[in-house]
């Protein structure tokens, strides 16, 4: 109800009443952050949204030291982490994550930009084509997926048209 009405503050609060009579209510410290983290998702700027995603995390936290084993818990402490900005965290916890559900694509999506943003772009490369090679498991594979920050420029030298691929830091010629 509170959602709808995108009266998160009004939600948060219910959450807080039922943490403070049951501080180990895993369930409440997940509906809270969980809150926070689809509040991030629809805000109208970038700023608000990571505000909301750094209110989500410490609910999230709580949440994942209370049930370790739990993948949807995981999987929304990664997003949150992400979205917040603090991508050097991103990283482990999408690892974790997918050590329990390696063909979950959002997360390989999350961990390959985390990695880009944090410059481990050997890394990214990797989970790239760990991306690639689950997304056309799970669907047909109509056209191949380029990775991401990559621009196709064409380029005349005497006449003719050259297209150049370049890959973050460094080129590759095509």
């Amino acid at each position: 109800v509170y959602e709808k009405d995108r009266k998160y503050s009004d939600a948060v609060k219910q959450f807080d009443e039922i943490i403070a009579l049951d501080s180990l209510n895993a369930d409440a410290y997940f509906q809270k952050g969980s809150i926070y983290a689809r509040a991030g998702g629809t805000a109208k700027t970038r700023g608000e949204a990571m505000k909301y995603y750094r209110e989500a995390l410490p609910a999230l936290k709580t949440y994942t030291r209370l049930r370790p084993k739990s993948l949807e818990g995981s999987v929304l402490n990664a997003k949150a982490l992400f979205g917040s900005g603090d991508y050097a965290a991103t990283i482990p916890e999408a690892k974790r994550s997918l050590k329990m559900d390696s063909n979950n694509v959002d997360l390989w999506h999350i961990l390959e930009k985390a990695q880009i943003e944090t410059g481990a772009y050997a890394d990214a490369l990797v989970s790239f084509d760990a991306l690639k090679r689950r997304k056309a498991a799970s669907r047909s594979a109509k056209s191949l997926m380029r990775p991401p920050r990559v621009l196709r420029r064409q380029r005349r030298t005497g006449g003719a048209t050259q297209g150049r691929l370049h890959l973050f830091r460094g080129e590759t010629h095509l």
